[in-house]
């Protein structure tokens, strides 16, 4: 008889022993392809909330029937909006697992009614859920842009904004109203409000709360967005902002926001480390598409496995890649790590173009598209609504040197090094 382990006969406790086999390393294209799938997922829930945030007016969670049909209304124009298509869409709202009666009031859960989008957009697009980022382009362009410019038209005109940016302040005014009440309290508002980087939260609430009864209105909250009074905790408070300057040091906490306001003054980041690899890490959780210069040195200059002319085209997919895909963009992360590659001798016009580190003023969809980076046809795509998905499109680069090493090593082999936003992140404040 088979000597036994605790119970288990030999060969089974060996191979319980046995240590379990590795899982095999992602490539550079199956993490881009699963961070654009995420990516794509985040933008339909997005939209989706923003499309819900319409119909759910006094803000509880739920759409009732009659919110539902206003909704439709609006979206429709009351011209079109008539007794057939008024039927049709109850049915809907009805098949979608409506609770209640017509009688004794119906509605949807927000979460149910969202789901029922999705469905819908699936079913009439014929897009399928496998493709979560060309869904929310569709449900934008069919469903969400006539009814954000019918229900905010008014509100972004007065707020010299789009429609479209009044429905993510109401989907995140509804996301941070966690009870449902359909007003914000101090301790719903104070954590976002720290993550702006307010240093005195309950002042800058109270300037928001500007009926003093101690809770922020989706009115207040929007006013908030697009009229920001300054923080009283703020040196120069009492005055305009003045624009940032570069080179700026700044905490790993705040790099997203500091990358963020880089981008928004449509400028190509540099971010220094300082010999810390949690910036690369940070990197690699976001929607990018990577550029490794180290394995590009390694295998051009040491191992010489692949050709330099190769990997000059591999950058230019990687950034047709990021410049446009599927109707959206996304940024180029040149990722330099501890090396002074020199992206000057790299760079070229067939292949990874210099001027794609200049400024937004530079870099124009126009000249993408001359360049054969952006295709003719996604010109439109790019354009339209001031260029606004054409500046989801930047370039970060990570290195890990100091400032006085960048300086030295890297001004020279960066194109437009002096353009760049550089951000030094403090050593220090990473743990």
């Amino acid at each position: 008889m088979p000597s036994k382990v605790k119970g288990l006969p030999r060969d089974a406790a060996k191979a319980k022993a046995k240590p379990a086999a590795k899982s095999k390393a992602k490539s550079p294209q199956e993490l881009a392809e699963e961070l654009a799938k995420k990516e794509g997922e985040e933008k339909l829930d997005l939209v989706l909330q923003e499309i819900t945030a319409c119909y759910d007016k006094d803000g509880d969670g739920s759409v009732e029937r009659v919110e539902f049909l206003e909704g439709e209304e609006a979206r429709y124009g009351a011209l079109e909006f008539g007794p057939k298509t008024r039927k049709i869409a109850f049915q809907w709202f009805k098949d979608s697992g409506a609770e209640g009666t017509p009688t004794d009031g119906m509605f949807l859960s927000n979460e149910k009614f969202a789901e029922a989008l999705k469905k819908t957009a699936e079913s009439e697009s014929e897009i399928g859920s496998g493709k979560p980022a060309e869904l929310a382009a569709w449900l934008f362009e069919n469903r969400a842009k006539a009814l954000f410019s019918a229900v905010y038209g008014a509100i972004a005109e007065q707020k010299h904004t789009e429609p479209e940016k009044v429905a993510e302040v109401k989907a995140q005014f509804a996301r941070l109203d966690k009870n449902k009440s359909g007003v914000l309290e101090f301790d719903e508002l104070e954590e976002f409000l720290a993550s702006l980087g307010i240093k005195e939260v309950k002042p800058m609430f109270e300037k928001i709360d500007k009926n003093k009864n101690g809770t922020v209105s989706v009115d207040e909250f929007i006013d908030f967005i697009f009229d920001k009074p300054a923080d009283p905790s703020s040196p120069g408070a009492a005055g305009a902002a003045a624009a940032p300057s570069y080179p700026q040091t700044v905490s790993f906490t705040s790099l997203k926001d500091k990358m963020e306001e880089a981008r928004s003054l449509g400028r190509n980041i540099l971010v220094l480390s300082s010999g810390k690899t949690e910036v690369e890490t940070f990197l690699q959780y976001q929607a990018n598409i990577p550029l490794d210069c180290k394995q590009v040195l390694s295998e051009v200059s040491i191992k010489k496995s692949k050709p330099k002319e190769e990997w000059q085209e591999d950058a230019k997919k990687k950034l047709m890649s990021a410049s446009y895909h599927m109707g959206f963009c996304k940024p180029l992360w040149v990722h330099l790590s501890n090396t002074a590659f020199d992206l000057v001798g790299f760079c070229s016009d067939d292949g990874l173009p210099a001027d794609v580190f200049a400024s937004k003023e530079v870099w124009t969809v126009q000249k993408a598209v001359d360049m054969k980076i952006v295709p003719e046809e996604g010109k439109f795509d790019l354009t339209i609504e001031d260029d606004k998905k054409w500046h989801d499109f930047y370039v970060v680069i990570t290195s890990q040197f100091d400032m006085e090493k960048a300086n030295e090593h890297l001004a020279a082999k960066i194109p437009h090094y002096d353009d760049l936003a550089i951000l030094v992140v403090d050593p220090s404040s990473i743990a």
